[in-house]
């Protein structure tokens, strides 16, 4: 999956079906980069402890 897919299918979903009370994805990193959380902080979205560890991780925190 690309990153252009994983936007354009978030986008579409928020257009459709309004903001999730939480946001769980794979761990991949089309999940992960600074256009796909951009999109999801600019909508307040939160996400899953899965993602937040593997965002620490990725931090070295």
């Amino acid at each position: 999956m690309s990153d252009d897919f994983c936007l354009e299918a978030v986008e579409v979903a928020l257009a459709r079906h309004g903001k999730p009370e939480i946001f769980n994805t794979h761990q991949g990193s089309q999940f992960t980069s600074g256009e796909f959380v951009g999109l999801r902080l600019a909508n307040r979205i939160d996400v899953g402890i899965s993602f937040v560890c593997l965002h620490l991780h990725l931090m070295k925190v």
